[in-house]
């Protein structure tokens, strides 16, 4: 019983470790989840940061093609009527003026990018890069500064994936400031309005709000993280203690339970053994009445040996007196023949006493015989009697060993 509530308990405690491992486990996917979603979130911010590098080298490289542009024009002919520079912007000075053929073919080309600028321009709003690519050429190292501080942000870990961003974003924050304020400069010395300069100042703006927002959810799930992590340590020594406690108390009982067996099996030892002594005293007594009985038998033996004895003797007597009467009847007859003959015969009258003489031993024999056969009769009976007698004692000890056989069957079954 003791083996089987150990086994109990050790299940208990194996079911509940595997219950708070089973917790922490889970735990652990949950953070991972948000581990996964944190850095999806930050791969798009990577991706948009990346776009953003690359409109900045496209508006780079648009100052080079307006000069190469610039550069063809003497040779071709003026054009009178230069196209629109922007919608809803038209130029005001007359065709024939110099500034005029300056600005035309520039509109032209601001109002025909090249293939490699239509993507980002389509995701920054803007129709022209002139504004743009002044910007570029103005703060190229603060873009490029503000890229690798995101990348290197989102690429820590999650103790120094804070600073890293953080710093990202303060990088990001500067190269847009720089670009847009030299990006305006150049804007305002070509004639351009200041538009898309603060179109890419809110795109921006916009991409530092998402970094700092996500740099806030970011320190708030490590918060979170850090809590739960502290929470469940709590639990786990909360649960520990719970169980060296349950552990310590099992341990007690069982303590107590083995010193209230080792009790029981103190006072089990002495009952069995007086329990033996009670038995060897009743085998003693079972030997003693089964050799009484033995004794008795004997005796009955003899005894019955004796009574066959006097039979034989009484009917070997009753023989003998059948014997004596058929001779005395003999005798008679042959005294009636004779005292018949001695009323003729007096010569004869010695042969006749002799014969008397015989009949009267015959007699006493026969008389003998009467008082032997007697005697025979009563030491019959008195065998009969002491038969009947060892019957009785015979009866009483297979009684007496029955009786032992039964209280050594008890004792057993007691022991047992």
């Amino acid at each position: 019983a003791l083996q089987g509530q150990q086994q109990q308990q050790q299940q208990q405690d194996e079911e509940q470790r595997l219950q708070l491992q089973e917790q922490v486990e889970r735990m652990k996917e949950q953070l991972a989840q948000q581990e996964d979603r944190f850095r999806s979130q930050q791969a798009l911010l990577q991706s948009q940061v990346s776009e953003l590098q690359a409109a900045l080298a496209a508006a780079r490289s648009a100052p080079q093609q307006q000069q190469q542009q610039q550069q063809q024009q003497p040779h071709s002919p003026p054009s009178r009527h230069p196209g629109p520079s922007r919608p809803g912007h038209t130029t005001t000075q007359p065709p024939s003026s110099p500034a005029n053929q300056r600005h035309a073919p520039q509109s032209s080309d601001h109002s025909a990018p090249s293939p490699s600028t239509k993507p980002h321009t389509k995701k920054l709003g803007a129709t022209k890069l002139s504004g743009g690519a002044a910007m570029a050429q103005a703060a190229p190292a603060n873009a490029e500064a503000a890229g690798d501080g995101m990348v290197s942000g989102s690429g820590s870990g999650s103790g120094g994936g804070s600073g890293g961003g953080s710093g990202g974003i303060e990088g990001l924050h500067t190269a847009g400031e720089g670009a847009v304020q030299d990006g305006g400069a150049v804007g305002v010395a070509q004639g351009l309005p200041g538009a898309q300069p603060e179109e890419l100042q809110q795109q921006v703006q916009q991409l530092v709000s998402q970094m700092q927002e996500l740099q806030d959810e970011l320190t708030g799930e490590l918060k979170r993280r850090r809590r739960a992590e502290q929470q469940l340590e709590l639990q786990q020594q909360k649960a520990q203690a719970a169980l060296d406690k349950q552990v310590e108390a099992v341990q007690q009982q069982y303590t107590q339970q083995l010193q209230e067996a080792a009790a029981a099996l103190a006072a089990l030892e002495k009952a069995k053994q007086d329990l033996e002594a009670q038995m060897g005293r009743l085998q003693t007594d079972a030997d003693a009445a089964r050799a009484a009985a033995s004794a008795n038998a004997q005796k009955l033996d003899q005894a019955r040996a004796v009574v066959k004895t006097a039979k034989a003797q009484v009917a070997a007597a009753e023989r003998r007196a059948e014997q004596a009467e058929q001779e005395r009847n003999e005798l008679a007859a042959e005294a009636k023949v004779t005292s018949r003959k001695l009323q003729g015969a007096t010569e004869r009258i010695v042969a006749i006493t002799e014969a008397e003489y015989q009949a009267d031993q015959v007699l006493r024999r026969f008389a003998e015989l009467e008082t032997e056969m007697a005697q025979n009769r009563d030491l019959a009976a008195s065998a009969d009697e002491r038969i009947s007698a060892a019957e009785c004692r015979t009866q009483q000890a297979q009684q007496e060993a029955e009786q032992a056989q039964q209280q050594l069957r008890e004792a057993q079954e007691e022991l047992i």
